[in-house]
């Protein structure tokens, strides 16, 4: 189930990829709060990611799980999130681009 924990947590860098935390990422300094979570910086571990990627430097969003929303509810809540990210990632990286 994807709400087993009460923190949910989502990666975004470049290119939108899930990480794993044990091996791949280091989570440091939190940045921030909102209504949603805490976004964190974070490192890239993995060495063929940091080439792929061109950096190591990433971001850390953790989406907190709402103990006042339904399962669905905090589904719709994360998924809401993951999209918003995805979008902004879009918007920043042509506007890299052109």
């Amino acid at each position: 189930m994807l709400f087993e924990n009460q923190i949910i947590t989502e990666i975004s860098i470049p290119g939108f990829l899930l990480l794993d935390f044990n091996s791949q990422v280091r989570k440091e300094d939190r940045l921030g709060s909102g209504g949603a979570g805490s976004v964190f910086s974070g490192v890239l571990l993995d060495d063929a990611l940091i080439s792929q990627h061109e950096t190591d430097k990433i971001a850390l969003k953790h989406v907190s799980k709402s103990n006042i929303l339904s399962d669905n509810e905090n589904k719709e809540v994360f998924l809401q999130e993951v999209s918003l990210m995805w979008f902004v990632s879009l918007i920043i990286n042509f506007f890299l681009n052109i």
